[in-house]
């Protein structure tokens, strides 16, 4: 059973388009430890956007885009033209490895001009995800601005997310061993 691990998915008074050098991303940092199945988005086309290119990338210290993880495509000439959106999901050919505390961005671009691109979803007057920025470039992903205040509508599903047993308490030690001896020491 799919389960909704991280989302911004209300609240969508906004869009930016992307296409030809200009791409757009959805920066997060992870809640927990969690293996990414599938994605999905509040998009839509206008014309005929061709192929549509979305990955998932590591950030640099400027919570960016850097290096892409995992990269994935489809027809973007299949979405609505309907402005309202709809939810395009895409699924991974394998779990992707999200590890609490590390900040991601998901990146999506596709079309040659304003007359045929992609369309995604935001909230640029309220948004509330404290999590991350929607951040956009303008020259193919060489330089980007982190847009604060706004954010696309996201979700992010997985097959479970881990959660330790209430009743457990996990101890965390350190431990040392030398000379016949052994120490430690809760962390």
């Amino acid at each position: 059973m799919a389960v909704l691990a991280q989302y911004y998915n209300t609240g969508d008074d906004g869009f930016e388009q992307q296409y030809g050098d200009k791409d757009e991303a959805q920066t997060f940092t992870a809640s927990q430890n969690y293996s990414l199945t599938s994605m999905k988005f509040l998009i839509y086309r206008i014309g005929t956007p061709g192929t549509v290119s979305l990955g998932l990338w590591t950030t640099d210290e400027n919570g960016h885009p850097d290096v892409a993880i995992v990269g994935l495509g489809f027809n973007g000439n299949t979405l609505t033209t309907d402005p309202a959106g709809q939810w395009k999901e895409v699924t991974f050919f394998s779990a992707q490895a999200i590890t609490t505390g590390t900040k991601y961005a998901i990146v999506i671009s596709g079309g040659d001009d304003a007359s045929n691109c992609v369309v995604w979803r935001k909230d640029g007057s309220s948004a509330t995800f404290a999590n991350g920025d929607r951040t956009g470039s303008v020259d193919n992903g060489v330089n980007w601005i982190t847009h604060s205040g706004e954010d696309f509508m996201f979700e992010l599903w997985t097959d479970f997310l881990f959660a330790p047993p209430s009743d457990k308490v996990t101890i965390r030690r350190l431990v040392a061993a030398a000379a016949n001896k052994i120490w430690y020491e809760n962390v």
